[in-house]
């Protein structure tokens, strides 16, 4: 097997606090890989700034060789966390210089592309939310070529020294880097060097058994042991990593040279088999992402008992159902007049206006409403309409989101702006809401903890539960697509392309005699590996989900200039929520009547 690494280590970033691992970390990697036959590529500020011109003319060259069936990218340094799931890696210039900067989300998605069977990123980085000017320029850069998928299709293996969740829990970069310790960096390193029990497999090659580390095993070790690493360098210290494993044997990571007798499993002893020895009590402290697992079921979109006892016996599992049931509790309006709107939970609104027709604001019970004005006897008027709506809230900020014709939108903010959930539900009066009548417990729970879940970074679908997944959506289409932008992004993540394109089939089909608008995000999924299709206008003109914006790729070039620099001035939210400033730039050119797809 052929096998490349490349290893990025930045101790120093602009005008952040210098950190004192990142560099070093790298280094280890590069030791470590060195003897087990890698080629390496090490980047690290010791002797010069690292650019993120270098860091992708390396990949692209080893890529462009042909020749390798595993390709590792490590990071160690400082990070944004722009939204969730949408994470970037600062590199020696940003972000006085906002393009020195890896888009590690857009990134994974490339890395699908290059015929590269094996590809795995390991990200320890120092991350932090935007809290600058700077620091909401900054994008990142693609370092994967942008090329038409190639076979053999890619397993992506993801280890994020902490998961890439909730903004909220993020903090200023300052207090980051006096936090950061490496420990990720050094705990991945332990089983690869042979100094843990229990995690090698034996598999069988021409020259005679090899004791192997698979991502798989190195997956249950981390989750249990780095959270304990952290707390014990300091009660104050929270690391929770997130790992998403798609590889199975044989392929590995790390090769052992020797295993100790109790050290390797039978050959073909599945990696979470009774033969794995235990580590005891678990050792990782109660965390969202644990609570998440609890409470999510083998195949979430597929059974009708959606929260179990079991979830709720512990601190995190409570603390994940406070959360679900305040969402539950943030009911929409039932219907307008115009049977098409907004109830905004949590911020009052001081204005919006909505493309290709008017709108109106007003409060009832201290709640604000937003009525969108569409004739609802012709809602085949509106069937290829992007209907954008812009709602700004009493602090500037606000959002842009799709004014879907016979359906009422729910927004969820938080006092600093975070949009927490956006869901929609069908107008009294539609044909759609005696449907969603005959399934509204159900859905509210289960679109209420897929909030909670794509919001801390842990709304996942394997590639087996997208069959149950896209069964639900055809169910459901009609009642609410934020469900449907959801399991598109859940299938995006895993490299299931043919999940996406099934929810976008489904939410294209005709009903009631029209077809409805399909959001941008699922469109945008769907089609990032084709030409974008021109039959269909996706409301609301851009990503409403913040991590589509680290994925638009192509589709960059055809966006609206006005909304590509209202994203220099996006809130860190799962939801897209702007500035004041973004705000501005959105409105005036809504004014203008200038703001639509081109």
């Amino acid at each position: 097997m052929k096998k490349a690494l490349v290893a990025i280590g930045v101790d120093k970033t602009g005008g952040l606090p210098i950190l004192k691992a990142a560099a070093d970390g790298a280094n280890k990697i590069a030791t470590w890989a060195g003897n087990q036959g890698f080629d390496i590529t090490l980047l690290t500020d010791k002797l010069a700034p690292v650019t993120l011109a270098a860091v992708t003319a390396s990949i692209h060259e080893l890529i462009n060789k042909r020749i390798y069936d595993q390709l590792v990218v490590y990071f160690s340094g400082h990070g944004l966390l722009k939204g969730s799931n949408y994470e970037v890696w600062l590199l020696s210039g940003a972000p006085i210089n906002p393009n020195e900067a890896v888009n590690v989300t857009g990134s994974i998605d490339l890395s699908r592309n290059c015929g590269i069977s094996h590809v795995v990123f390991i990200s320890d980085a120092c991350r932090s939310i935007p809290n600058t000017i700077g620091m909401n320029y900054v994008l990142g850069g693609l370092i994967f070529p942008a090329e038409q998928p190639k076979p053999p299709s890619p397993e992506v293996d993801t280890f994020y020294a902490t998961i890439p969740g909730n903004p909220a829990l993020e903090v200023p970069p300052d207090e980051a880097a006096t936090n950061y310790r490496g420990i990720f960096t050094d705990y991945l390193l332990k089983p690869l060097l042979g100094h843990v029990n229990g995690l090698a497999r034996e598999i069988a090659t021409p020259s005679g058994p090899k004791y192997v580390i698979p991502s798989r095993s190195l997956k249950t070790y981390l989750l249990n042991v780095v959270p304990e690493a952290a707390s014990a360098v300091s009660i104050k210290l929270q690391q929770n990593p997130e790992i998403r494993v798609e590889s199975d044997l044989p392929k590995y990571l790390g090769e052992l040279v020797t295993a100790m007798p109790d050290f390797a499993a039978p050959p073909g002893t599945d990696p979470s088999g009774s033969r794995v020895p235990s580590f005891g009590p678990s050792l990782r402290s109660p965390s969202t992402s644990d609570a998440l697992e609890m409470l999510k079921q083998s195949h979430f979109l597929g059974h009708k008992d959606l929260l179990s006892t079991e979830a709720l016996k512990d601190d995190s599992g409570q603390a994940m159902s406070r959360e679900i049931d305040e969402l539950l509790n943030a009911r929409g309006r039932v219907s307008f007049e115009t049977r098409t709107g907004f109830t905004v939970h949590g911020v009052k609104v001081v204005s919006a206006m909505t493309t290709g027709t008017l709108c109106d604001v007003f409060e009832e019970s201290g709640v604000s409403q937003v009525r969108v004005h569409i004739d609802p006897q012709s809602p085949i008027l509106f069937a290829y309409r992007s209907l954008s709506t812009l709602i700004r809230f009493n602090s500037g900020s606000g959002v842009c989101l799709a004014a879907l014709p016979g359906f009422i939108g729910t927004v969820v903010v938080a006092e600093e702006g975070r949009v927490l959930s956006v869901n929609y539900t069908p107008a009294r009066g539609t044909p759609a809401y005696g449907e969603y009548e005959q399934v509204a417990d159900d859905l509210e729970r289960r679109r209420a903890f897929a909030a909670v879940a794509a919001r801390n970074g842990s709304f996942t679908l394997d590639r087996k539960e997208a069959t149950d997944a896209a069964r639900y959506l055809r169910m459901l289409k009609s009642v609410d697509p934020t469900l449907g932008i959801y399991a598109a992004y859940a299938y995006a993540q895993v490299g299931g392309q043919e999940g996406v394109e099934s929810v976008y089939r489904y939410m294209s089909e005709n009903i009631y005699g029209y077809n409805p608008p399909v959001p941008f995000d699922v469109a945008m999924l769907a089609h990032r590996n084709g030409p974008w299709p021109e039959a269909y206008r996706f409301p609301p003109t851009m990503p409403m989900l913040t991590q589509g914006w680290a994925l638009l790729g192509g589709l960059e070039h055809s966006m609206h200039p006005a909304a590509l620099n209202a994203r220099h001035h996006l809130i860190p939210s799962l939801w897209t929520a702007f500035t004041t400033e973004g705000m501005d730039i959105l409105e005036e050119s809504m004014t203008l009547g200038d703001f639509r797809w081109i």
